[in-house]
């Protein structure tokens, strides 16, 4: 990660996203010390990154039986968060992560809050594999995240994680249609 944070510094990034958690099948009496080594981690990359102007952010991930649940309901990136000492830092809500794991993602918005400070916008059908589809696609409630959006005053950056580039041009159109440039 180390290595990420150094290329992005090269071409000028601001943001560095790190898929947080650690394994569940590590027998439970390491989870202590992996989670510290986690919030270890992500301060060492922080420090780093924060002279530099880089963001680190924290991305919520899909539910799966191989990471901690609370990588997908929203509590540990919340508390992985609060407990890091950093000036700039953030989290990054993956729309689609949040769906597939069966999240309401305007109100998973509104939980992050000022933490929010990254978006990776896609769409799917909320089933157990997260399809990456173009934005109205699948089944989220976009005017509802939209709304939340508003609502908590996000002024990050977001992403497409979607193809190809014509619909990423239709996506980029209707958001500037409701937020303007």
């Amino acid at each position: 990660m180390l290595a990420a944070l150094r290329i992005a510094d090269r071409i000028g990034a601001s943001v560095l996203n790190v898929h947080p958690g650690i394994h569940g099948y590590f027998p439970e009496r390491f989870w202590p010390r992996m989670k510290a080594a986690e919030l270890a981690v992500f301060q060492e990359l922080s420090a780093f990154g924060e002279p530099r102007g880089i963001r680190v952010v924290a991305e919520n991930l899909i539910r799966t039986n191989v990471h901690f649940e609370d990588t997908w309901t929203l509590d540990g990136v919340v508390r992985l968060h609060d407990d890091w000492q950093a000036g700039l830092k953030g989290l990054c809500l993956d729309t689609g992560h949040a769906h597939q794991a069966g999240l309401d993602v305007a109100a998973a918005v509104r939980r992050l809050g000022p933490r929010l400070k990254h978006l990776h916008l896609h769409d799917n059908h909320g089933g157990p594999i997260d399809e990456h589809l173009p934005i109205g696609d699948g089944t989220i409630a976009w005017d509802g995240v939209f709304g939340a959006l508003e609502d908590v005053g996000f002024d990050g950056l977001a992403v497409f994680e979607f193809g190809p580039p014509e619909r990423q041009r239709e996506a980029a159109d209707r958001l500037r249609a409701r937020f303007g440039a």
